[in-house]
This record gives C-alpha cells, structure tokens and sequence, in this order.
C-alpha cells in the first residue's frame, strides 16, 4: 500500500479541483481500513441579511425602496440616505439649496439702444417654468438715464411674454428735472406670480411714466470708453413650497421721514440653526429738499434690530434743489441669526451727521416693490461674499476693502457676480462731464466672457439761482445701487473675485461706501460670487446636454434624476439608470443595469472538517 507521501504531486493537483468531496470509511478493531467511498458533500450557502442590514446607497434625489442601513441607522422606505457635510445620514426629504432652482439668464454689453418706446434690443431671456404655482424672481441692471429737456420721467418695464406680469407691473421710474442727464447704472428685482408652465421669455420695454409726456430715454450708454455698458438680466422660478425663500412685493408709496415703512414686511422661519440669511430689497427711494443737502438711510431690520453680524442699511444723498425718484436695490448677509420664527422689515430715517431730511419710499403708484429673506444653509458651498463697511477715496485701482477669494466646485458651472455699494462720481466743481466705472474682476482680469462693470456719470455745469452761483443738482450722487452679470469660463478652483475702479476721465472723482457712520457701522457694501448650473430648459442642442444635471429625452433637454446603484436596494422613486429610465419598485444594479428583483449573492463553501478540495485528495490517497 502507498504511503500518503508519495501522493504529494497529485495532491496540489486535486487541491485545485472545486467540488467539495468527504470521505467514508469502515476500520476494524486494529485500525485496519476494511472499505471506503467518495462521498460528494453539499456546499454550504449565504443567506442575504435582512432588509433592516442592507447598506442603503446615498441619494440626494431618489427615495429609498426599501429599508436599510445609512451609516449607522436605520432608514425606511421612502426616505433619503446622503451626506450634508461629511458623513451620510437619513433624511426626510430630498437636498434644498440654491444650486436647485433654475437660473435662466444673459449679461452682455451693449447693444446701446436710444428708444424711447418699446422693447429694447437685446435684453431678453428665454425660460422654462416648470410649475403652474411657482413665483418667478427676477433681476435686471443696466445703464439707464432720461434726459430733462423738461421735467420728464421714463419708465423701464419687465415684461413676460411681451405682457405686464399677471400679479402686477415689474417696473421702475426715472425722474429728472430740466437739464438733468444722469447716465448711471441701476439694478431692481421683481416677484411675478401667475405665469403658467411652459416656456416663455422676460423681456424689458421702455416708455413714458403714466402721466409724463416728455420721457428722452437712453438706454446702456457708454461714456469715453470703449465697451457698451453691460445689461444683464435673469429669471429664477421658486416651487410654491421651497422652504428656504420668502418674499413681500408689491407696488405702494409711503412718505414718511422715520420708521417702519408699510407694506415692507417679510415673515419667514430659519430653519437650520447654522445658516445665512441672504436680505435684498428694490424699491424707489428719494429725498427731496428745497435749501439743504440730506442723506436718507434705508435699514433691513431683522425683529425690529439690526442683524446681529452687522446692519444692513442703504443710502441716498441729494444736493439742495433735488427730488429724485430712481429704482435702488442693495444685499446684505445676516449671519449669527437662531433657527426659528422672524420678521424682515424696512425702516428709513435720516442719515447720521444731517437734521430731519425729507424721504420718501415708492412714489408712483405702479412701481414694484420687493423684498426678500433667503436661507443660505452652511452645507451650500456654492456661494460667497464680502461685507464692507468703510468708505474708500480711491480714484482708481482695485479696492482694498474688496477681495473676496473662493474655490469654484465645479466645471460646468457659471458664475454670478453680484455688487452693491454706495457709489459716487464727481468733476470736483470743475463744470466738466465726468464719469467712474467700478468693474467685477476674476483673478485680476476681466470676466472671459463679458465685461461686467457699472458706470455713474455726472453732467455738470454752473447755474444761478437768483444770485446764487450753485453747482448743477445731482453732480454729486452718493446712492445705493447694484449690477450684475454671468460669469462663464472659469475652471474649477480658487480664485479672488475684486473691484476695480477705472477713472474714465482725468479729474473724476470717484468714492465707494460713503457714511461709515455711527462707528464704521453705517451703510455697506457687498460682492457676491454665486455658482449656478446651467438650466436643463436652456440647452437646445443634444451635444450641451449632459450630465451630472441633464440628458437628452425625445428631442429635448431635461432634468437628470440619476438612480443611485445598488444590487439589493430598489429604488422609490423615478429616476435614471444608465440609458434607461425606470420607475419606482424597480432595481438599478451597481453596473447601471436594470432588474426586478435584487440581485443575489453568489454561494459560498462553508469551511470545516471532512469537505473541500483537500478532503478529496486525502480520500484518493487512502484509496490507494
């Protein structure tokens, strides 16, 4: 009989055979093998755990089919498994942020248009609203002026569809006196409810105020220089229940001096204990006064104070002789606000250092009003900025007090450049036009795409009043404005976003910020770096559409809800699995395939005495 030894080469051979054998045999008393026989054995198998041990797969989107594990707890059907911060866990809802709602819009520069009536060249967006109960937001800045051959006043319109906004006018006046020429740069925003799903287009129309008849408009001037001023122009729909928005619009006039102004009240609820409150408001704000020069002060009041981070306030300063009625708008940033219920109002008063200046807040009856409050949760890495509440004298250069650096997440993605601040330009009593242009800078260069700036532009000449040499009215016009513009072409990464101010013609003198007061809390100014993805809605071609956000569907580009992968987990909710879309209930495997059922786990040998590859060659040796 063969001893076991001698079999070793056979052994590594049959250690490779995959079916599991046992052996059994019959010895007598002495140990003597008297029979023996292969014995095939069954192979142990893995049971799948059950659905409470599943790991679930992390979606923002998708709703969980079944229960599982997020991270360390338990998840059930129909809720969600992903990561605010850093580590993943059970939500209730799907990821809310800004980065969700669609941003249509355009900035460019030029073309200069000097209608008078109509719809302007140019200035105008393209949407898709995807919601009959959604509102609309929407912001436009350009260089506007209305030139005074008598008093005159022009209005400037955002029209839907060519039609006034179903909910009321989305407008804004400009009035001047005789001989008055103010090209200057000018934001506002409106709220537009009622406008039905489908796609549709803001545009911006010009004409005479109701009750006006001399209205010598001019829109996106250029004054010594070589661009055409930039225009710019978007549209944000907000689903009736996003809970990160509130708004208080509408079209009111309130003459009062000091306090609350009516009508201009925001009731909403914070949230998360952690986050930002984005404040803006658009209105037409004026002081008027016959013998004195006077500032009044805009102030968003948060429960009857100032924002616990800093106040958030707004200027306008006349020359005696002056009544000007124009669209301001301005942002601010409340941080260290608590969770829970508050209340965003407006107070005007005068503006430390001047005596009982005479305001007025909304002047023509049909001039739109808007004011909103916007959570900024903290997980929302897509937006920046800079708070500034000390003046600055510079006449030119890029402005210390504004350097704003941020990291861009991602490639595919635009930026909006946002800026408000007090801005002024004065030819120093010299009797000459002078103009200042303050410009939204990349890493020290202009945007790639366009040019993004806003000029303010005085026209001065002496005057008499009686025997009294003055200087013409407006020539010296420290007031809050805004502008904007669509950044594209900018890589992923850290950048500094800057002003720069460029003194158009030698002897301009320009300032930014004007009263720091009282103790360098006074007004401010902010830049603001907003990262957006493109809307599905503005892709016409199948080559622009393309993930993380959209694909191609029967000839048209629209959202991407991506299936999360996973071989035991159904999906709750519609989405997409690699070229197929699939319904809820259904399975999308990690190899991006679909099934109706999980997958299963393949079988495992179950170790132990007398099975495997090593039992077969010792029963064949001791067969020998």
């Amino acid at each position: 009989m063969a001893r076991a030894g001698s079999m070793c080469p056979l052994c590594g051979l049959l250690l490779c055979l995959p079916v599991a054998f046992g052996a059994e045999v019959v010895v007598d008393a002495e140990g003597t093998i008297r029979d023996r026989q292969l014995v095939r054995r069954k192979s142990a198998t893995f049971s799948a755990p059950e659905g409470k041990e599943l790991k679930c797969p992390e979606s923002d989107k998708v709703p969980l089919g079944e229960g599982c594990m997020c991270e360390d707890a338990s998840c059930e059907k129909g809720k969600f498994c992903y990561a605010l911060d850093s580590k993943a866990e059970c939500q209730d809802k799907t990821r809310e942020d800004p980065s969700l709602l669609d941003l249509y819009g355009a900035t460019a520069n030029g073309p200069h248009d000097t209608k008078d009536k109509g719809q302007l060249n140019g200035r105008r967006v393209k949407f898709f609203k995807k919601s009959e109960k959604s509102g609309l937001r929407i912001y436009y800045s350009d260089n506007q002026r209305v030139y005074g051959h008598t008093t005159a006043s022009g209005r400037w319109e955002i029209k839907i569809d060519g039609k006034s906004c179903p909910s009321g006018q989305l407008s804004k006046d400009v009035y001047v006196y005789k001989g008055q020429n103010p090209h200057r740069v000018r934001g506002f925003g409106g709220f537009c409810s009622g406008v039905g799903k489908g796609a549709h287009e803001v545009s911006v129309h010009v004409g005479p105020t109701p009750g006006y008849s001399s209205y010598d408009c001019d829109t996106g001037y250029k004054s010594f220089y070589s661009k055409e001023h930039t225009w710019h122009v978007e549209v944000q729909e907000v689903p009736e229940d996003y809970p990160f928005y509130a708004q208080a619009s509408g079209a009111s006039g309130d003459g009062r001096d000091t306090g609350p102004i009516d009508k201009r009240v925001v009731n909403f609820k914070k949230r998360l204990a952690d986050s930002r409150v984005r404040l803006f408001y658009s209105d037409s704000l004026r002081v008027a006064e016959s013998k004195k020069s006077c500032g009044c002060r805009w102030h968003l009041r948060i429960d009857g104070k100032a924002c616990p981070s800093g106040p958030i306030m707004g200027d306008v300063y006349i020359r005696k002789g002056e009544n000007n009625h124009r669209p301001r708008s301005f942002i601010g940033y409340c941080e260290d606000l608590s969770e829970g219920s508050h209340k965003v109002d407006v107070e005007v008063s005068t503006v430390p250092g001047y005596t009982t200046c005479n305001c007025y807040t909304g002047w023509h009856p049909t001039g739109h009003f808007v004011l909103e409050a916007e959570e900024i949760p903290k997980h929302y890495k897509m937006v920046h900025h800079i708070t500034n509440y000390l003046g600055d004298g510079a006449d030119k250069g890029y402005l210390s007090k504004y350097k704003l650096s941020f990291t861009k997440q991602h490639k595919d993605t635009r930026l909006r450049l946002f800026y408000s601040d007090n801005l002024k330009t004065n030819s120093q009593g010299s009797g000459n036009n002078c103009a200042c242009q303050w410009e939204i800078h990349i890493d020290q260069k202009v945007c790639p795409s366009v040019e993004i700036f806003g000029q303010v532009y005085t026209h001065l000449k002496d005057l008499k009043i009686g025997s009294t040499k003055i200087y013409f009215p407006d020539g010296s016009p420290e007031r809050i404005r805004s502008f904007a513009g669509f950044c594209d072409g900018i890589e992923p990464g850290d950048h500094t976003a800057q002003i720069y101010l460029r003194q158009i013609k030698s002897g301009c003198d320009c300032y930014t910020t004007w009263k720091n007061s009282p103790s360098g809390k006074g007004a401010s100014g902010t830049l603001e770096v907003h990262e957006f993805w493109r809307p599905c809605g503005e892709m016409t071609k199948e080559a622009d559409c393309a993930a993380p956000k959209c694909y191609w569907k029967d000839g048209t580009c629209v959202d991407l809800v991506e299936c999360p992968g996973s071989d035991k987990v159904a999906v709750g909710g519609a989405c997409r699995c690699g070229k197929e879309d699939v319904a809820a209930g259904k399975y999308c495997y990690a190899d991006m395939t679909v099934g109706d059922a999980a997958k299963e786990d393949p079988k495992e040998e179950k170790s132990g005495s007398y099975s495997g590859s090593i039992w077969l060659a010792l029963s064949f040796m001791m067969l020998q």
